[in-house]
C-alpha cells in the first residue's frame, strides 16, 4: 500500500508545499474504492524548514459478494475484488439469468485503475453480453481539478456488436 499512497501525491520530496495541495491529496487518496478513510499529518522536522508528510488510511476489505434471486428464471450474482495486489486494481464479475432476454443470460467483466501513472487518471477495461447485444470497450478520464491538476476530461473506445441486426454484407 506504500506504493499506491506515494503515487497519490501531489508533491515530491523537496516541493513547497501549500494547504489547498495537501488537502487535495488527502480528499483524492480517500476517494479510492479500497480506502474507507485517509488523514495526513504534517510533522515538522526539527532544526530544518521541511516538514514530514504521513498518510495513515484504513481499509476496506476488498473482496465482496452479493446478488438478487427472484426465481429460477431470474437472478443475478455479482463478485469483486477492490485492492488487488495491494495497488487498488478492481476486478469485477456479474452473471444475471433472465428468462425474458433471448439468450436468456448475461455477463460483464470490468477491471479497473483509479490512478494510472500517478496522474490520477481513472482506466478501465470491460466487456458485457446482455440479450443479444455485446460490447466491450476502454476508457481514460479525469474527473476533477485541483490546483495541481487542471486537466479534466476523458476519452472512450466502444465497440457494440447487435445480433437481432442484419449482416449489411449479404
Amino acid at each position: 500500500k506504500k506504493s499506491l499512497i506515494i503515487g497519490s501525491g501531489l508533491v515530491m520530496e523537496g516541493d513547497k508545499v501549500e494547504g489547498t495541495v495537501l488537502a487535495d491529496m488527502e480528499r483524492l487518496v480517500r476517494e479510492m474504492s479500497s480506502i474507507r478513510d485517509a488523514k495526513l499529518y504534517v510533522r515538522p522536522v526539527a532544526g530544518t524548514d521541511s516538514v514530514d508528510l504521513v498518510m495513515a488510511t484504513q481499509d476496506y476489505f476488498p473482496v465482496s459478494a452479493s446478488g438478487n434471486y427472484q426465481s429460477p428464471e431470474s437472478y443475478t450474482a455479482r463478485i469483486s475484488d477492490r485492492n488487488i495486489t495491494g495497488s487498488a486494481v478492481e476486478i469485477g464479475l456479474v452473471y444475471q439469468r433472465n428468462a425474458l432476454l433471448d439468450p436468456d443470460d448475461a455477463y460483464s467483466i470490468s477491471v479497473q485503475q483509479p490512478n494510472l501513472y500517478r496522474r490520477f487518471i481513472f482506466g478501465r477495461v470491460y466487456a458485457q453480453e446482455r440479450g443479444a447485444r455485446a460490447e466491450q470497450g476502454i476508457e481514460f478520464s479525469r474527473g476533477f481539478l485541483s490546483e495541481a491538476l487542471r486537466d479534466i476530461g476523458g476519452v472512450f473506445f466502444r465497440n457494440i456488436t447487435d445480433r437481432n441486426v442484419p449482416d449489411s454484407a449479404s
